[in-house]
């Protein structure tokens, strides 16, 4: 959201895109602070809190948003996206927009039937999770969403990588 009442480039009138007004308030502020997490994030999900400028915000959008293109998943792909209310959520959500994806924001606390139903409903082509949601392994929860959906080819997560057995 922008509150800076400035006036605003020709581009983003009633037509500009939720990526066009971000870029336009980075162009105005680039070190005015665009995003801030939760001060208690460490009690429910990985990570310290943090907070970034919109410059920092778009430098890590654009390499988001790389990524997703580099996975070949089609123009107008949907992306479920089941992530904590953190800054990765935001910059997720932004770069999807920015890949020319379709973001669909999951609950949190659905249980893997629902998002799999959902999922499956929508044709997901990738799966994006937080790791850790207070006790629940996400990555997961999402590994098996994405094998009962079929539809699902990549699954992509944030947080430190799952513990893997290692007596297989």
């Amino acid at each position: 959201m922008i509150l800076d009442h400035s006036p605003q480039p020709a581009n983003t009138g009633v037509d500009a895109s939720l990526d066009d007004l971000f870029r336009a308030a980075l162009a105005r502020r680039p070190d005015a602070i665009a995003l801030i997490d939760p001060p208690d994030r460490a009690r429910f999900t990985d990570g310290v809190a943090r907070q970034l400028t919109y410059a920092q915000a778009d430098r890590m959008i654009a390499a988001i948003a790389a990524r997703l293109r580099q996975m070949n998943l089609h123009a107008d792909a949907v992306v479920g996206l089941q992530i904590a209310n953190t800054i990765e959520g935001v910059l997720t959500f932004m770069a999807v927009l920015r890949a020319e994806l379709i973001a669909m924001p999951l609950p949190l606390l659905w249980h893997r039937a629902d998002a799999v139903g959902a999922i499956r409903r929508a044709g997901a082509s990738a799966l994006i999770v937080s790791g850790r949601i207070g006790a629940t392994d996400h990555f997961d929860l999402a590994v098996n969403a994405a094998a009962e959906a079929f539809t699902v080819r990549q699954v992509c997560g944030f947080g430190p990588p799952p513990d893997i057995p290692t007596n297989f």
